[in-house]
Parts: structure tokens; sequence; C-alpha cells
């Protein structure tokens, strides 16, 4: 019965994840097409968004666990929101970088974007969830 349950909530934690992801992913398609357009920005690739949900969720569980089992000396929410946030944000933008999809500083600016995309979306979750932090 304890296994059940365990397997359900990771489960729905997976599932969390990925709609956060997914929402992230869209909001940086978006980023993107506008950018592509008014300021001829390169056109991303599908892969690109692919690669994004698939390692996004992986991190996202990954700074879920982080968070909720390894950072339990600070109960303050926007420092875990900021660490959960930079779990899924630098590594992503490093795995970036190293494919050469941007030059240093288009990488710089794109970090911050996408850590406030992250912030939005989790804003918007803390709202649907009734909570001060991920967890």
């Amino acid at each position: 019965m304890n296994i059940k349950r365990n397997v359900s909530g990771f489960l729905e934690i997976i599932f969390r994840m990925f709609l956060l992801i997914s929402g992230f992913t869209v909001l940086d398609m978006f980023y993107h097409l506008m950018y592509e357009k008014n300021f001829g920005l390169y056109q991303v690739h599908v892969s690109y968004y692919i690669n994004k949900i698939l390692w996004g969720v992986i991190l996202a569980i990954l700074a879920y666990y982080i968070i909720n089992y390894m950072l339990k000396w600070t109960k303050y929410s926007y420092k875990k929101n900021f660490i959960f946030s930079l779990i899924i944000v630098v590594p992503l933008q490093i795995n970036y970088y190293l494919k050469g999809h941007f030059n240093p500083v288009q990488n710089i600016v794109i970090i911050f974007a996408h850590y406030f995309m992250i912030q939005t979306l989790l804003y918007l979750y803390y709202q649907v969830y009734d909570m001060d932090y991920i967890g």
C-alpha cells in the first residue's frame, strides 16, 4: 500500500514538472518567434524545444527533490524558487552554449529571460496549487 502511494506521488510530481516545463517551452517558443521576426534572431530548430522538454523535466524533478529534501535549512520561499530556477536554467544554457547555439552575450541575456519565464510560471503554479514554493 505504501509503495503504491509513493509511486502515485512520484507520478504526480513528474506530471506537475512536465506541465511546468511545457509551459516554459511554450513561452520560450513565443519569445523566439518574436525575436526571429523583429530582431533577426536565427530560427531555432524543433529539436531545441524537444531537448528543452526532455532535459527540463529531468532537471525540474532533480530541483524538486533538492529543494524539498536537501534544503530544509531555509524556510524562505524566494530562496527555494531562486535555486529551483537556477537548477533548471543554468544547465540548459550551458548545454546550448557548448553546442554553439548562442554567443556569450546572447547567452547571458537568455539566461535572465529564461529565469523570468520560470519565475512567472512558478507564480502561476503557486496560485493553482495554493503554495509558497515548489513542493
